[in-house]
């Protein structure tokens, strides 16, 4: 078990000092991208056979800045315990963010086009680069409904494919506060069905530009919802 820790610690460090492909900034992997690593993640704590993490620090806005990494905050809807998520590899437009636990959620824009280690796998979304979610436009300038495919692990070649349609209606105007920054914006409920499925995602938008910081989105008809606040977006 402890030679497992070990391995596990030494991995889930490995993976946060690459983030210099993600950082939002070219002096990342320095000594104060290192401090900031310490405070986002709790050092592992070796009692042998009992090792375990000691409690999270709470997480400030300046170890945030000083990390320079593109960060998330996830947590299933059914569940209570969250975890925050660093950003590690960019490909295409396709951003995928790891915990410590091996977790990975991948971004495209805004929306989660695939997930791992969290219960039942979401493989792919295709959706055109115009879905309001993908690319930020003002909310005035949203489509009235877009289109995607869902793609989930199943037997033969193609998987399970969910294609569904998705509508927009805008709600109150509310305020959240993400690591110590408030944000006012629009509450949407984005309506999606198909031919087998119907669901809803909740997404808080910033009107103006579209940002959006936090979300409800489904991850399939076995995941159910994924709570997912973006604390530092990537930058290119």
């Amino acid at each position: 078990m402890e030679c497992v820790l070990a391995m596990k610690f030494a991995i889930g460090m490995a993976l946060a000092l690459s983030l210099g492909a993600c950082s939002n900034n070219s002096g990342g992997n320095g000594a104060i991208f290192k401090a900031a690593l310490a405070e986002l993640f709790p050092k592992m704590i070796d009692t042998g056979a009992n090792a375990k993490p000691a409690k999270a620090p709470v997480l400030t806005r300046a170890a945030v800045e000083a990390s320079g990494a593109a960060l998330i905050r996830i947590k299933l809807e059914t569940e209570n315990a969250r975890s925050t998520l660093q950003g590690v590899s960019e490909n295409g437009g396709y951003v995928t963010h790891i915990s410590r636990f091996g977790q990975t959620i991948t971004l495209r824009g805004g929306l989660v086009t695939a997930s791992r280690g969290l219960g039942f796998d979401l493989l792919a979304v295709e959706a055109a680069s115009t879905d309001p979610v993908i690319t930020a436009i003002p909310l005035a300038d949203w489509p009235d409904e877009v289109t995607r495919v869902y793609h989930f692990p199943a037997q033969g070649p193609t998987g399970l494919l969910v294609p569904v349609t998705c509508r927009y209606a805008p709600g109150e105007r509310l305020e959240i506060e993400i690591v110590e920054i408030t944000y006012s914006g629009q509450q949407v409920e984005e309506i999606c069905s198909g031919a087998d499925v119907s669901f809803v995602n909740d997404l808080f938008v910033i009107p103006e530009t579209g940002m959006i910081w936090r979300s409800l989105q489904w991850l399939g008809p076995e995941q159910g919802r994924l709570d997912l606040t973006v604390i530092e977006p990537f930058t290119p």
